[in-house]
């Protein structure tokens, strides 16, 4: 009887250290687990805003409390699928993709799905602001480009500036302008050829009166 009853006191003590462990250890990591979608259409159809776009900042949440701390991206539009996107459009998401945030590396371009905060508007942090999450189809716009179920984009915006500094070329110097050549007019050859023939008569004056001296 007393072996029976220290055995079941050894396994309570047992069932009781794994559960203390349990409790105390940390706790599990949980990862954000998307259903995909077929095709770009589909994740079309449940977003408020498609668009392409660079994305130009980044402004990360300090300090840092948790990954589901909100980031916001601003992305340079140049092209809009669906809804009411401008040049320069900000996107929230989560600043970690286990909370199902974007994890969009890189300028891009990169194709964005976003939906409209559906907070009161006392409560959305700006009117233009748009939410997006790593379920929501978003992602680097491959060299194929969207796929052809979205359509042709309804609106363009000029490309985004090359973030590449152009190196200016100097101004090519103005060619000097010849000066015209001097026209020799009427009255200029008339001078001329009085001042020479007022020359000769005098070398022929002089001559005669020495031959006369003489």
């Amino acid at each position: 009887m007393n072996r029976l009853l220290g055995r079941l006191g050894g396994v309570l003590l047992l069932s009781l250290g794994f559960a203390t462990a349990g409790v105390s250890g940390p706790p599990p990591a949980f990862a954000c687990d998307c259903a995909s979608s077929p095709d770009d259409a589909a994740y079309a159809a449940r977003a408020d805003a498609v668009f392409v776009g660079r994305l130009a900042a980044r402004q990360q949440p300090t300090p840092y409390t948790s990954s589901l701390d909100p980031e916001v991206l601003t992305f340079v539009v140049s092209a809009v699928y669906k809804g009411d996107v401008a040049d320069e459009q900000q996107v929230v998401t989560a600043v970690d993709g286990a909370s199902c945030g974007l994890e969009l590396a890189g300028p891009g371009p990169h194709l964005v799905f976003a939906r409209i905060d559906p907070r009161p508007q006392e409560q959305s942090p700006n009117d233009d602001q748009l939410l997006a999450d790593l379920c929501g189809g978003s992602r680097p716009l491959s060299a194929a480009g969207p796929d052809p179920g979205l359509g042709t984009p309804a609106t363009r915006y000029p490309s985004a500036p090359s973030a590449t500094p152009t190196t200016a070329s100097s101004p090519t110097p103005a060619a000097a302008t010849p000066e015209p050549p001097v026209e020799t007019t009427g009255s200029t050859a008339v001078l001329v050829v009085g001042a020479a023939a007022a020359v000769g008569a005098a070398a022929a004056l002089l001559v005669w009166r020495r031959r006369r001296t003489g």
